[in-house]
C-alpha cells in the first residue's frame, strides 16, 4: 500500500492509544498480506475492524465480542449489508486460529485476506472523509 504514515490514516479514531494500536496492526496486516501470509492477514485484520468498529459505535459496556460488535455497527446501519457480510466473515475467519477448528473447516486463503483487504480499505477511506 505505501503508505508511512498508518497514524495519520487512521487519524479519526478518537482515543490516541486505540488509534496506535489500530494503526500498528494495520501496519502488519499490509506486511502480512505482501508476505502471503494469510491466517496472519485475517487475524490482524480482525483485530483493526474491532478497533473500527470501537471508534464507530457508542461505548459497548464490558467486552464485547466482535461478532457483537459487528451485530451493533449493523443494527445502526454503521455497516452496510455487503460489509455487514464481509465483516462476518471475517470474524468467522479469525475463529479459525484455533487448530481444533482450522482443522474442520481449513485455515484461511488469500481469498479471504484479499476480501478483509476490500473492507478494511472501504471503511478506512469512508470513516476518514
Amino acid at each position: 500500500m505505501g503508505v508511512a504514515d498508518y497514524d495519520g490514516l487512521l487519524g479519526w479514531i478518537t482515543d490516541p492509544s486505540l488509534r496506535s494500536i489500530a494503526a500498528s496492526y494495520y501496519e502488519e496486516f499490509h506486511l502480512a498480506l505482501d508476505a502471503r501470509a494469510w491466517v496472519s492477514s485475517c487475524v490482524l485484520a480482525g483485530a483493526v475492524l474491532e478497533a473500527i468498529l470501537l471508534n464507530q459505535l457508542p461505548h459497548q459496556p464490558g467486552k464485547p465480542t466482535l461478532g457483537e460488535l459487528i451485530s451493533s455497527a449493523d443494527g445502526l446501519s454503521i455497516l452496510s449489508g455487503h460489509e455487514t457480510q464481509l465483516a462476518s466473515e471475517l470474524a468467522a475467519c479469525r475463529n479459525k486460529l484455533h487448530p481444533g477448528n482450522a482443522a474442520e473447516t481449513g485455515a484461511p486463503e488469500r481469498s479471504t485476506a484479499m476480501r478483509a483487504a476490500v473492507l478494511l480499505e472501504g471503511m478506512v477511506d469512508r470513516f476518514g472523509r
